[in-house]
């Protein structure tokens, strides 16, 4: 009972000590907690999203005024961002619906365009007004008429121009990324013209071929791919031509040609090296030994050819 007692008092004593701790701590102006301070950074985000959103509504009144329809919604995009209540939501929202009114004015023209069989003028009109509108419903519906039109007879070859112009763009926007300071003009000489003499016109095919080889090995593969692909894809379209001609005409670099099997080669050795450590990975250790082989005999004085040596040796010391 004694011994009971004793704990008991003890306890207490601790639990005394601690409170006092506690108090002592709490009454300490550097640790005392400061309740205030959590809903005054609150209010301060929030004033400072409201700001930011009554700058991006003021931008976007602006650029629509002056119909810059793309910046006007690109500003409201941030703006619906930053927004903070009900009465700048409304605001934005009015101004969407602007921009929603004017994308099925443009709309409507688009159609009355293609009904008067002017496919090229029309299409244009339809992916300018499905990129600027974003998801308005008449962007929709514009993004979703150049699909028909690939559908028309009499439409799919306006349609096709554009696709494969837009593909060529994309090429542009890469070469003018990694070069844009271009000594020579960026595009490729008309389809219609021989490429036979390739200096007697400055933009000529080797003028963009020029600027593809400034390009690291691996960015030069990866823009004759989608060369190739146009070629492929949309050979009767003036793009599709320009695109043929500049590969026929890389086909003609030995240099080039040297460069693109070596690196292809290297891309294979690569592919087949993690192949084969899947399978091993996967526990699947008499495929993986094959593939290794294979790699090796395909493949030889390659790095990988090395590793997949090295592979063997270990697997057979795990016999």
């Amino acid at each position: 009972m004694t011994r009971y007692l004793l704990t008991f008092t003890c306890v207490v004593i601790l639990t005394n000590q601690i409170c006092a701790q506690v108090r002592g701590s709490l009454q300490d102006p550097k640790t005392q907690v400061r309740f205030g301070e959590g809903t005054a950074d609150g209010d301060e985000r929030t004033r400072e999203r409201r700001e930011a959103a009554e700058k991006e509504l003021a931008s976007a009144r602006a650029y629509i005024t002056e119909e810059k329809w793309l910046e006007g919604r690109r500003s409201l995009d941030s703006a619906m961002r930053f927004a903070v209540d009900d009465p700048q939501r409304k605001q934005i929202t009015a101004l969407y619906k602007e921009l929603a009114s004017e994308a099925q004015r443009q709309l409507d023209e688009a159609k009355s365009a293609y009904e008067k069989k002017k496919y090229a003028e029309a299409i244009e009109a339809f992916a300018r007004i499905g990129s600027v509108f974003g998801r308005a419903p008449a962007a929709v519906k514009a993004r979703r008429a150049i699909e028909e039109a690939e559908h028309d007879p009499d439409a799919r070859s306006a349609a096709q121009d554009h696709r494969a112009s837009m593909q060529e763009k994309l090429i542009e926007k890469m070469l003018s990324a990694s070069d844009p300071h271009p000594t020579s003009a960026p595009t490729s000489q008309p389809a219609s013209q021989p490429t036979s003499n390739p200096t007697s016109n400055p933009t000529s095919a080797p003028t963009r071929l020029s600027r593809i080889k400034r390009l690291p090995l691996p960015r030069q593969l990866e823009i004759m791919e989608r060369l190739k692909r146009i070629s492929s894809k949309f050979p009767d379209t003036p793009a599709g031509k320009r695109a043929a001609d500049d590969v026929e005409a890389m086909k003609a670099d030995e240099a080039y040609m040297a460069s693109e099997a070596k690196l292809r080669r290297a891309h294979q050795a690569q592919r087949a090296l993690k192949k084969a450590e899947m399978y091993e990975k996967a526990g699947l250790t008499a495929k993986a030994v094959r593939y290794y082989e294979e790699l090796i005999e395909d493949f030889p004085n390659t790095p990988e050819a090395a590793k997949a040596k090295a592979k063997l040796t270990v697997v057979e010391l795990q016999k």
